[in-house]
Formats: C-alpha cells, sequence, structure tokens
C-alpha cells in the first residue's frame, strides 16, 4: 500500500536552497479536500499536509512548496485543484483547522479513527454490510488495548466486507506474516505464476511476463502496475520501459492474450499507462466519483480518460483473461481495454472492487487501506459489487482452462 503521505508529498519538492515563498503566495491559505480526509496549510513558503477523521487530526508530512505551481492551480470560484498522477483533487477554503491538530495521535484511539475512516471513506458499506453498525458498536466496547486484541477486532469487523482493497499494514508485535492482512486473501499461487511454469522462453520484468506462447499469438501477463522504485514516477518509467520492450517482441503478433487475472497493486495511473498502447483514439472509458464525509454522498463524477501513444498502439487481436483476483487498477485496465474495438474478456467477472486503495494512518503506527470511488462503465454500469462480466464466460477457476479457450479465440 502506498503510504497517506505519498498521495501529496509531491507538493513539497525542494529545489534548490529557497523556500518557494513567493511562488507559493497565490495558494497561501488553509484548505481541506473534497474527499479524500486531507487539511493542506500553505503559509510563508511552507506547505504541510494533515490527515483527518471526525475524531482525529494528525500531521503527516511537512516541507517547502518549492515547485507547487507546477501542482495546484486556483480556480475562479476560489477552489484549488491538486493534480497528482492522474488524480485530481478539489480544495476548498478552510477558516482554521480543529483544535488538536498539533497533538500527537492517542494509541488508545486506533479502533475509533479505523472505524472513521471506513465510514466516511468506504464507497459501499452498507451494501457489502448491512450489519456494519451493530458489529461496530459491539467492537467500539470490547475494551482493546493489546496490538493482537486491537488487530483480532479489526478483523473481526472488518472480513465482513469482503473488499480485496480492504487492507491492513501491521507492525511486527501483531504477529503477522509479512506484517499485512487483506479481507480477501490473494491466493499464494497465481494464474499468472501457473502460467509462467515451465515456459522458460518468457520474459519478466517489472510485474510483466510476456512472450509466444505457441506459433503464433503472444501473452502479456500483468501481475503488478508499477512499485518497482521508491518514486512514484521512476516506477512508472520503469513499467512503460519494460511494457515496451514486451511489445517491440511481439512485433508482428496478429494477436495477444493479456492475463489480469492476478492484478491488483498499482496505481491507476500506471493502468491508464499500459491501456495507452492499445486504445486506437482518445477514449472516456467511464466515470469516478470520490466518497464525501459520512452520509454516503460522493463528488461530482468526472471522466476517466485514455489517449493513445502517438507512435502507434497494438494493432491485432486482443483477448483479455480476468476473474475475481482482477481487482482496483486490474478492474480498471480490463474496463480501458473492453473500450477496444474487438477486444474479448474471458474468465470469471472481476472483483467488484474497481477504486484504488487510499491509505489511512492508525494512531498505533499501523495504516488501514480502502476503496474510496465509485466507477461507473460509458453506459452508466456500477461496477461496485458485480464488477465486469467477460465476453466469454469459462465457469472453470482453473487458470489453463482459461488459457486454452484465449488461445482458441484468437486461433493459437
Amino acid at each position: 500500500m502506498r503510504r497517506p503521505a505519498a498521495l501529496l508529498a509531491a507538493v513539497m519538492v525542494a529545489a534548490g536552497c529557497t523556500t518557494g515563498a513567493r511562488e507559493a503566495a497565490p495558494y497561501e491559505g488553509m484548505w481541506e479536500s473534497v474527499g479524500y480526509g486531507f487539511y493542506l496549510v500553505i503559509e510563508g513558503g511552507s506547505a504541510d499536509v494533515y490527515e483527518h477523521t471526525r475524531v482525529s487530526c494528525v500531521q503527516i508530512s511537512s516541507g517547502p512548496a518549492r515547485g507547487i505551481s507546477e501542482l495546484v492551480t486556483l480556480r475562479d470560484d476560489g477552489t484549488l485543484v491538486l493534480e497528482e498522477r492522474g488524480r485530481i483533487i478539489p480544495f476548498v477554503d478552510l477558516d482554521g483547522l480543529p483544535e488538536g491538530c498539533l497533538d500527537a495521535p492517542d494509541p488508545g484511539d486506533t479502533l475509533a479513527v479505523a472505524v472513521a475512516s471506513i465510514e466516511e471513506h468506504h464507497p459501499s458499506l452498507g451494501e457489502r454490510d448491512p450489519d456494519w453498525a451493530a458489529r461496530r458498536d459491539a467492537m467500539l466496547l470490547g475494551g482493546q488495548t493489546e496490538s493482537t486484541e486491537i488487530l483480532a477486532a479489526l478483523q473481526e469487523l472488518l472480513a465482513p466486507l469482503a473488499d480485496p482493497q480492504v487492507r491492513l499494514a501491521v507492525d511486527d508485535e501483531a504477529g503477522l506474516p509479512g506484517g499485512s492482512w487483506s479481507a480477501v486473501p490473494f491466493p499464494e499461487e497465481t494464474p499468472i505464476a501457473a502460467v509462467r511454469q515451465g515456459r522458460p522462453d518468457l520474459s519478466e520484468a517489472e510485474g510483466l511476463v510476456w512472450g509466444r506462447l505457441r506459433e503464433g499469438p503472444a501473452y502479456l501477463g500483468i501481475a503488478r502496475l508499477g512499485g518497482s522504485a521508491g518514486d512514484p514516477d521512476e516506477s512508472e518509467r520503469n513499467l512503460a520501459a519494460a511494457l515496451d520492450r514486451a511489445l517491440a517482441a511481439m512485433d508482428g503478433v496478429s494477436a495477444v492474450i493479456v492475463d489480469l487475472r492476478s492484478l491488483r497493486d498499482g496505481t491507476d495511473s500506471a493502468a491508464l499507462l499500459v491501456a495507452s498502447r492499445f486504445v486506437p483514439r482518445e477514449t472516456t472509458i467511464g466515470m469516478r466519483a470520490v466518497r464525501v464525509g459520512d452520509r454516503g454522498e460522493f463528488s461530482e463524477p468526472r471522466p476517466i480518460a485514455v489517449r493513445p501513444m502517438p507512435t502507434g498502439t497494438f494493432p491485432g487481436r486482443v483477448v483479455v483473461l480476468v476473474g475475481p483476483g482482477t481487482v482496483g487498477p486490474g478492474e480498471l485496465l480490463a474496463l480501458a481495454l473492453e473500450s477496444v474495438p474487438g477486444v474479448i474478456l474471458l474468465g470469471q467477472p472481476t472483483a467488484g472492487s474497481p477504486s484504488p486503495i487510499l491509505v489511512r494512518s492508525l494512531p498505533n503506527g499501523w495504516s488501514l487501506g480502502l476503496p474510496h470511488q465509485r466507477v461507473w462503465d460509458p453506459a452508466g454500469r456500477l461496477l461496485e459489487l458485480t464488477g465486469l462480466r467477460p465476453d466469454v464466460l469459462v465457469d472453470s477457476s482453473e487458470a489453463d482452462r482459461h488459457l486454452e479457450e484465449a488461445l482458441m479465440l484468437v486461433g493459437g
């Protein structure tokens, strides 16, 4: 999961030995994001970011505002707009920070902050868990203080959501392998790993697996979208380079099977980067809106657009393998590829959790990842819960069965 500060870290871009006071002057003030749960304070050449819920407020980053004019704009209506890796985050004027924003977080508030974060951001909480309120109230009265008790309570609370985008990153004291837990565990052997076995001619880099399966069609498995480097921009550059190598190796191939059955990690911007290699023209693939507050309200829906590569896109036939392991950015990429004329989706329905993960800090040092957006396809169908339904539905969950069906479709 991305750390919460990463979303707005680009605001604090230090350069040279100046603070950026003159550059920051037009944007000075206190701002609250529409959705996302952030306060942004720009003052005297510095930019401070706070993460908040109805029961908490904590500073997560601070630094000079040098370069801020490249990231934010001030609209005529007084709204400050931050563009960060494909996200457009509006901020409205704030009279002042609430009392307590500068206080250190109290670890004893961990469960209360987790509950508030979920209720303020999860886009389909009521539909996924009609009994949420009763279980929430019982948990908050439990008096948990030890890490193991807090973890057990959170797992009991979150598991019924059955949402693969709900995840916990915890410290070593909790005793979890790898320090992480998901409401929907990911299988140890993924479909892409199964395809990789016994096929040494396939190449692998940056979460991509590619090569020819048989004489004719090619295979492109995507297990991860970015994240190989500490810097998000560098990660996407690495991904783009690996993707271009993979497509260059497919030069002259008439068809490609794109396997998204194991894809749940990455960013929306990386998903659209991959899609740009396939869409023939600029395409609006759907709409999305951000959850705002805890009353079930959402921001105004905004279009999701993909622009093709100036150098051209893959000209052959495309079959996209999808399934319940196609989650978050994987579902967004599947939605983008579905818009390409002639593309066939094959497999099983996707997870029905197409939102990227929003990471929230918890007072005990853990972090909680959860979805916070609604996504609609071009026909206005909401993808939450139902996901994308393949054009060709394969009843079997066996990885090789899907691949064989795809090969038959492309004549391999």
